[in-house]
């Protein structure tokens, strides 16, 4: 049952984070970033805990297989995907920061969920 309930919480947690991604990032092909490190987060959390890796077949449409064939080589790809995850928003901040009009602090923290913080500051 806690496995279903953890699940439930990443599940929760990736959505939340789509959503709130697409309220800020104005970028298209950021945004597209976002979502796609999110659906290969909860891909690859399955696949952890199975101790398997991407499957190409199965993320067809979302990375090239050269992309695959890097991403199977790191120890735990689920965290690559929030980093990547972290690194796509960052850059999203900073060029809104510098965009007239743009953010109003240099000490802008930003939180889409509860576990990915942002931090502006360099």
């Amino acid at each position: 049952w806690e496995g279903r309930t953890l699940w439930g919480s990443i599940v929760n947690s990736t959505r939340n984070l789509a959503s709130n991604s697409a309220a800020f990032i104005a970028d298209e092909m950021r945004y597209t970033r976002v979502i796609i490190c999110t659906i290969a987060f909860a891909y690859a959390t399955k696949q952890s805990l199975r101790a398997k890796k991407f499957d190409k077949a199965e993320m067809a449409g979302l990375f090239s297989d050269e992309e695959i064939d890097l991403m199977n080589q790191v120890e735990h790809i689920p965290m690559l995907m929030v980093d990547e995850i972290r690194r796509t928003i960052k850059t999203e901040l900073v060029i809104t920061k510098q965009a007239p009009g743009g953010l109003p602090s240099d000490n802008l923290d930003i939180v889409l969920a509860v576990d990915i913080k942002c931090p502006l500051a360099t």
